[in-house]
């Protein structure tokens, strides 16, 4: 018999997930009809393709991923044929989603994103006005309508003087917040005429200057800018440095000159103690031997990083600075995340990850990567770029930063990713010239050049943190 010769076929209830007919409807000479059932199965939700947001960044309320589903060219909707669940999905770290198929479909599978520190820019800052003898400026940070509790979402620092009235200082996000962003914190200012109130003025700026870690540097250049000393006369200078650190009555820019000096020298050690607070984390790229695809058979660029690495570490440790490394022995090896996270869990405040490039024979010139989770990355990304062009004798093709596919804000190299993800902010990944290129090349394997470049490096760095 054939079909629509001898019988029609027709569906009922044969589209959706359940128990569909198939009814038989004989035609001329056939009469009648056949009625038959058959079940439809649920499709199991683990045999469609689900696409999710890799990386989301924290809000303070529980966040869900951008999920696509999808069975063949077929978008399935999410409430008729799924339903998401989520877990751990407020604060920074790992996520997780569950898909429970319903309607046509069945069974659940699970996937996981990845939720990213809010930079600490986007909060709102506040500070009142500060009295010269008080410890701790009153500062208030409030993001989303939330008050953030110091220590616990950032911390705070001081960073320089930049007016007679005015101390800068910088607040660094922790935990659910990432990067570095700056306040301006008014200092109050008694008016007064004697010598002896100026002489107070002086003391109660030092106490609060040094209390709040300013460098030997920066109060020289402080009290260089007061009208405490350059608005008032000589005789009345030449009294407050004899009422406060007796020596002999001089004129106007000896007196000054001493004042400050006094102060430089009273605070030189505490920069030494400053850099001591500060740790640097050092990841020579790669492994011994690694990439040896260069301008000169004997170079590799894994070797030769560790090689500066283990200079650069001579040259920071000689300014005070507690200095570790991704990669003690030459034969080390961390895998790419494994290095960033290490500078993030071992507190450290910079992470440099230390490379040559590759390009053609005619590619020159320095080039460093910066975190975007930092505002003021590319300054010491400028410096030190500068610096290292200077010392090879090339060109410095400028402070970059690259995101990652798909998540704006999100850095694309994974140990700048990861450094600032796990709380060291303060990333770069550094391309020494091109191992590619004669000259360069040639510079890089010579190892007194290494050691000139370690200490150019290491001098813009003791600069950058004002310990020198």
């Amino acid at each position: 018999m054939k079909k629509n010769t001898h019988y029609t076929v027709t569906y009922q209830n044969n589209t959706k997930a359940g128990t569909a007919k198939v009814i038989i409807k004989g035609k001329s000479p056939y009469t009648g009809s056949v009625t038959k059932t058959f079940k439809i199965m649920q499709k199991s939700i683990s045999s469609v393709t689900v696409t999710s947001s890799n990386y989301l960044t924290y809000t303070g309320k529980p966040i869900t991923a951008t999920l696509s589903v999808t069975s063949g060219k077929t978008k399935l909707k999410s409430g008729t044929d799924y339903q998401v669940t989520y877990q751990s999905n407020t604060n920074v770290g790992q996520a997780r989603y569950t898909i429970k198929g319903k309607g046509n479909y069945t069974g659940t599978r699970s996937g996981v994103f990845y939720i990213i520190p809010v930079n600490i820019s986007k909060t709102k800052i506040t500070a009142e006005p500060v009295e010269q003898d008080t410890d701790t400026p009153s500062i208030k940070v409030t993001y989303n309508g939330k008050t953030l509790k110091k220590n616990t979402d950032y911390t705070v620092q001081s960073v320089t003087p930049i007016e007679p009235d005015t101390l800068q200082m910088a607040i660094t996000g922790k935990g659910n917040y990432c990067g570095k962003t700056y306040v301006n914190v008014p200092i109050t200012i008694p008016e007064t005429t004697s010598a002896a109130g100026i002489t107070e003025i002086i003391a109660g700026t030092l106490m609060l200057l040094g209390v709040l870690g300013v460098s030997a540097r920066k109060k020289r250049k402080f009290f260089n800018k007061r009208k405490v000393l350059s608005g008032v006369s000589t005789c009345m200078v030449a009294a407050v440095v004899l009422f406060s650190f007796s020596v002999n009555t001089a004129p106007e820019v000896t007196a000054q000159t001493v004042v400050t000096d006094t102060i430089a020298k009273a605070y030189a050690s505490a920069d030494k103690k400053k850099a001591a607070k500060i740790k640097i984390t050092l990841d020579p790229g790669h492994v011994k031997d690694y990439n040896r695809f260069t301008y000169f058979s004997n170079y590799s660029e894994g070797t030769q990083m560790w090689k500066l690495a283990c200079e650069l570490k001579k040259e920071l440790e000689s300014y005070g600075f507690v200095v570790v490394t991704t990669r003690p022995k030459v034969t080390d090896f961390l895998e790419v995340a494994e290095r960033g996270q290490l500078a993030g869990n071992n507190g450290s405040d910079l992470f440099l990850s230390l490379h040559s490039n590759a390009g053609g024979s005619s590619a020159s010139g320095v080039e460093i990567y910066y975190s975007m989770s930092d505002q003021n990355n590319k300054v010491l990304s400028d410096k030190l770029g500068k610096a290292i062009a200077k010392t090879m004798g090339t060109s410095f093709n400028g402070s970059k930063n690259r995101h990652y596919p798909g998540a704006t804000g999100v850095d694309y190299y994974g140990v700048c990713r990861n450094a600032a993800f796990y709380g060291c902010t303060a990333a770069f990944l550094v391309e020494h010239g091109f191992h590619t290129n004669y000259s360069e090349s040639s510079f890089l394997k010579n190892s007194s050049s290494l050691k000139k470049l370690a200490k150019a490096e290491a001098k813009v760095i003791a600069e950058y943190y004002d310990v020198i």
